[in-house]
């Protein structure tokens, strides 16, 4: 054999396999739970058609359905206008080719197109057409031989992935083709599935994977020009499996080789020749089946019917030519295009909305726009919409005492964060950063032995523990012995939960006593730390990126954000997007730190960045009980303890007040009656904290829409209802844009890819979420099976999205408001590929505040800047004497 020639064709293999991975979004270990976009490898094309690619390959339509749609015009959450305006933009043919004649009135097409949303027959739901050889088996006689491939993959792939397991697959260094191939052979699973001869067969492929994987796609007579779809195919089908092979620090592409080459010898192995030879001849030359389309004639009726024309000039019947025009000009948006123009005039009605409360004369609790008195108080809070409830309140507490700043939650640290607790260190930054450098956490006092003591005490517990259930000699006798003890403890964990937190909570302080710590900024021997120059370099970054106009008030607060909750194995979900799926108070105890250290204001003080008297103090807002914790307030300087006692009053009431806030909206028990009152609202939330049963212990970022960068006077005195990401910006001090850029390549694609989880996860829960909590199986460290079987889930778990069958979050893709000139924003997207795809591709919407009128322009996807207000006028009727047309859902004067 040539070698060369070897080489070049296993490249191409490789090179195919990759380019085929990128239907595949990156998976993080659920202890690491990262919200993105399941489409982001698909981000370079039209959402559209990335559309069309899922709904191809998973058989998804990414939308909700029709009858939903319906439901949420009747109910007014779509208007009429809004569907006018999606119609009128997607399809601007409708608006040039003259109105249509009905019983001598003049008919806007576009008008037409709307009843047709409104009364035609829906389209079908997507559904997974035949790709591989064996869907075209199941398709061409009944099996389920597609499915049953799914499940012999996926015991492989638990098998292979978990590192948690008491025994280690064989040969696992070797790959994982490799290790399955030589189990193969006495895998009784194999033969149940693909036959006798299966182990025969696997036993005499080549042992290279991407040897065998161009045998196979000889073998399945795969033509090359279909390869990088039927890998996709593939991949799809176990796309959460697939995705976990390329996580973090994974070679991707050669485990997917492997993967890819498991998956085709079992169908190339359970596929009889002479079925083969007829699904590959049936496949090449029929093409994949379709879901039938209705028949335009009946869209036309449908609509015809719907026009109930009032007066002696009123049809009898509808004539044939005008059922021809009517059908002519639906033909003209096809059906596949609904859901889109839908899911147009579902964000159109929120971004009107929201823009008119942003444009509402200044609220009474708003900070006074011509005022440059310096502020009592600085907060700084993350830029999460769980913040945008608790900035509200804090200001109705203070007043213009306080000035409430947005931010996002790793404070401008791209680092790492070593917790004494913990052992390794743990990325604590967007994860499209990396790490520079990483902070350890430091113990200060005498009373660290005896901390280091408890916890050993307890991980070595925690450990035999593990050990003795996993053990088959030893978790019978465990349970008779620990059942003792564990049966009471469960018993009072179901009936109060608060009470076990508390027990839970005293156990832990009498065993691992508490100790004081720091954050190490310095350079350390080990490596942790950061040199003088870097920490002057990351506090400049952070104090330009604030902006603060105003100035800093005497006391700056830094709040990161966690959710503490027990029992949830999509506990980092909850946490903080910015931290990486942490929780952001480490990240604000560094900030807090190396602000205040004396070197630094310095330094600072020498570039013009004179912090005077002001003080800053980190805080961590606990979202699940709205709990406001003050983080190392021993090093406050007595001069500003008058101010911390202030503040942290002002925090407990404002976090009660949003507690409460809250509490309205979470899921109670069947049958509870709703309680309002603070301090009961308080205990039930905090309750839920401690609550192992708890499947929702609080919404997340759920119904959250937008992304808006301005200064708090845009958004100051509005209840954006926590749905909103507020970044604050200071335009007048960006002149060259550099600022707006780092929160849009940064920041905003965070949000982007959490509005897009959300969106994927509510409307197709079976593909792209997680299913439901109690049937979650957790394995490792990788993710949860629902059920005992079947693919490793991603995305967020039904109750993150819906409560009782009833969606809470709204699916819409993000909607960036920016209180800058359209100049400005130009100026960056010319700079950023990325972010010209995000908006030109229809991922993202942009909204800013036009150069020339000051009022609010949208950008296009051709890179127009439009009017953001209502964009066509009513629909009306070219016929004299003001007769009335009645549909179903309006009147309009003709």
């Amino acid at each position: 054999m040539n070698t060369s020639t070897d080489n070049e064709r296993r490249g191409r293999i490789h090179a195919r396999v990759g380019i085929a991975a990128r239907i595949l979004p990156p998976v993080w270990p659920v202890q690491r739970f990262v919200a993105v976009n399941p489409l982001t490898g698909l981000e370079d094309l039209p959402v559209e058609l990335a559309v069309n690619a899922a709904r191809r390959l998973r058989g998804v339509t990414m939308s909700m359905t029709e009858q939903r749609w319906r439901e949420l015009h009747l109910a007014g959450r779509i208007s009429d206008a809004d569907l006018i305006d999606a119609i009128a933009e997607r399809f601007p043919q409708l608006r040039t080719g003259g109105t249509v004649r009905i019983a001598g009135y003049a008919i806007d097409p576009v008008d037409l197109v709307r009843l047709d949303l409104l009364v035609g027959p829906s389209i079908d739901e997507a559904r997974l057409v035949p790709i591989t050889r064996a869907e075209w088996v199941d398709h061409a006689t009944g099996s389920s031989l597609a499915d049953g491939i799914d499940a012999y993959v996926a015991r492989w792939m638990a098998s292979f992935l978990d590192d948690t397991a008491p025994w280690s697959m064989p040969n696992r260094d070797g790959g994982l083709y490799q290790a399955w191939r030589g189990l193969a052979g006495r895998d009784p699973g194999l033969a149940r599935l693909a036959g006798s001869d299966a182990q025969r067969f696997v036993s005499a492929l080549p042992a290279r994977a991407d040897d065998a994987l161009l045998e196979l796609l000889v073998l399945l007579a795969v033509e090359q020009h279909d390869q990088i779809e039927y890998f996709q195919r593939h991949l799809c089908r176990l796309a959460g499996w697939a995705g976990a092979l390329t996580g973090p620090g994974a070679n991707g592409p050669d485990r997917l080789v492997d993967f890819l080459a498991l998956r085709l010898a079992v169908e190339a192995a359970a596929v009889e020749e002479g079925l083969l030879r007829r699904v590959a001849d049936q496949a090449a030359s029929a093409g994949a089946p379709v879901a039938p389309m209705p028949d335009g004639e009946e869209r036309a009726r449908r609509v015809l019917d719907a026009l109930v024309i009032a007066g002696p000039e009123a049809p009898d019947a509808v004539s044939l030519p005008t059922l021809a025009a009517v059908r002519r000009v639906l033909d003209l948006v096809p059906m596949a295009a609904r859901f889109e123009i839908w899911q147009d005039a579902y964000e159109t009605n929120y971004r009107l909305g929201l823009l008119a409360s942003l444009d509402d004369p200044p609220r009474p609790s708003a900070i006074p726009v011509d005022t440059d008195a310096r502020p009592t108080f600085t907060a700084v809070f993350c830029i999460d919409p769980r913040s945008e409830g608790l900035r509200r309140h804090l200001e109705s507490e203070l007043g213009e005492s306080v000035e409430t700043v947005g931010y996002a939650g790793f404070f401008g640290l791209p680092v790492a964060v070593e917790p004494l607790d913990a052992g390794a260190a743990q990325a604590s930054c967007p994860v499209i950063l990396n790490p520079r450098t990483v902070i350890a956490e430091v113990p200060i006092g005498d009373q660290t032995e005896r901390h280091a003591e408890g916890l050993n005490m307890a991980d070595s517990l925690t450990d035999a523990w593990k050990e003795a259930k996993a053990n088959s000699a030893t978790k019978f006798s465990l349970a008779e012995t620990a059942g003792w003890v564990l049966g009471p403890l469960a018993m009072l964990a179901t009936a109060s939960p608060r009470l076990y937190g508390s027990f839970r909570r005293s156990v832990r302080r009498r065993s691992v006593p508490p100790i004081v710590t720091r954050m190490g900024l310095d350079r350390q021997g080990n490596g942790t730390g950061m040199d003088l120059a870097d920490q002057i370099a990351t506090a400049h970054v952070i104090v330009t990126t604030l902006g603060q106009r105003r100035g800093f008030g005497r006391l700056v607060l830094l709040c990161g954000h966690g959710s503490h909750h027990i029992n949830n194995p999509f506990r980092s979900a909850l946490d903080c997007g910015a931290c990486g799926g942490r929780a952001g108070g480490d990240n604000a105890r560094t900030a807090a730190s190396l602000l205040n250290r004396p070197s630094v204001r310095a330094a600072l003080a020498a570039h013009g960045t004179d912090f005077g008297d002001t003080y800053f103090v980190a805080g961590e807002h606990h979202t699940t009980t709205d709990e406001i914790i003050l983080l190392d307030v021993d090093d406050v300087p007595e001069s500003h303890r008058a101010e911390l006692a202030a503040l942290k009053l002002a925090l407990d009431r404002a976090g009660g007040a949003l507690a409460l806030e809250r509490s309205t909206t979470l899921v109670q028990p069947l049958g509870s009656r709703r309680r309002r009152t603070r301090t009961s609202s308080l205990r039930s939330i905090r309750a839920r904290a401690d609550d192992w049963a708890q499947v929702v212990p609080e919404w997340g970022l759920a119904n959250n829409a937008a992304f808006v960068v301005g200064p708090r006077t845009l958004t100051s005195g509005v209840d954006l209802g926590r749905r909103v990401f507020l970044h604050s910006y200071e335009a007048a001090e960006d002149g060259s844009g550099t600022v707006l850029e780092a929160l849009l390549t940064g920041p905003m694609v965070v949000a982007h890819w959490i509005s897009s989880q959300y969106f994927a996860s509510t409307v197709e829960r079976g593909t792209f979420g997680a299913g439901v909590k109690p049937l979650h199986n957790v394995i490792g460290d990788l993710g949860v099976l629902e059920g005992s079987g079947g693919d490793l889930r991603s995305g967020l778990p039904v109750e993150s999205v819906s409560n009782r069958g009833i969606d809470v979050h709204e699916p819409m893709r993000l909607l960036l408001v920016v209180e800058a000139p359209t100049s400005l924003l130009e100026s960056v997207l010319a700079r950023n590929p990325v972010l010209t795809r995000l908006f030109g591709n229809g991922w993202v919407t942009a909204v800013a505040r036009d150069d020339d009128t000051g009022s609010w322009a949208r950008r296009s996807r051709t890179g127009e800047w439009l009017s953001a207000s209502r964009g066509n006028d009513p629909v009306t009727f070219e016929k004299p004497g003001q007769k009335t047309l009645h549909t179903e859902s309006s009147e309009v004067v003709a």
